[in-house]
């Protein structure tokens, strides 16, 4: 019996629902503590909300393999234009980001004076954690329900991008966010899964956590080549975009979440 056949409707809801208690309990000790439960939450609710799709679970979430082979230079090229894109949205956020007042500001502070030792934890809940969860929720399951609706693939990738972007709550983040969400969204739709979206996103944070360290370590870097860093990154988001259009194009209809 696959896991196809194994959730019922009654554990979708209790997943559901065990979801958002854990959204919506009482504050962590940390930080750390406290993205690890919102990923869990996010993770219980995209699972719950899965189980009660008429579809298997691995096509409600579209957690199954992309039916075309990606080359790994294609892939790497989609993750360094989320890279790209991500950090640019940033810089034009830099003043927010300043701010002592702030879920990125916490972000940056604990990162910076955690002890090495305690360094993959904090990737487990800064990156892998919300990438699975996140993935899952808003573009595996949110949007192979949208597209299901008069809004089409590309009116369920722009709702689900503003829906992820309010789910973060702070104005300067949720704009950021729901950019991102569009460029996840679309890289979901070229691929016909959400695989490709989660190991981008991961990889995005993860870069940023590092980024925020070395930064810590060495206030003011990069010293050096900051405007050819920015161009090597324009060209890899506008390689993105262009492949991204381009595997769109080319790709059935079917291969958008959720298949038929």
């Amino acid at each position: 019996m696959g896991i196809e056949n194994r959730f019922g409707r009654l554990q979708a809801w209790l997943c559901g629902a065990g979801g958002v208690i854990l959204l919506l309990s009482a504050p962590p000790d940390s930080l750390m503590e406290g993205a690890l439960r919102t990923a869990m939450g996010w993770g219980l609710i995209a699972m719950g909300g899965a189980g009660l799709q008429p579809q298997p679970l691995t096509r409600a979430l579209a957690i199954a393999a992309p039916k075309q082979k990606l080359p790994w230079g294609l892939t790497g090229l989609w993750i360094g234009g989320l890279v790209s894109l991500s950090f640019g949205l940033d810089a034009l956020a830099s003043t927010a980001r300043e701010s002592p007042y702030g879920p990125l500001s916490e972000i940056q502070q604990t990162v910076a004076t955690l002890p090495a030792s305690e360094l993959p934890l904090a990737f487990g809940a800064f990156a892998l954690g919300p990438a699975v969860s996140e993935e899952l929720l808003f573009r595996g399951l949110l949007i192979g329900i949208l597209a299901r609706s008069p809004l089409k693939p590309a009116g369920a990738i722009a709702v689900s991008a503003l829906v992820f972007g309010l789910a973060h709550f702070d104005p300067v983040q949720a704009s950021a966010a729901a950019v991102l969400g569009l460029y996840l969204g679309t890289l979901t739709w070229a691929t016909g899964s959400v695989r490709p979206a989660i190991l981008a996103h991961a990889v995005n944070n993860g870069v940023a956590l590092l980024a925020i360290r070395r930064e810590a370590l060495d206030p003011g870097w990069p010293h050096a080549g900051l405007g050819f860093l920015w161009l090597i990154g324009a060209l890899s988001l506008g390689g993105a975009l262009w492949t991204l259009s381009n595997q769109i194009r080319q790709a059935p209809a079917t291969s958008v979440p959720p298949r038929a």
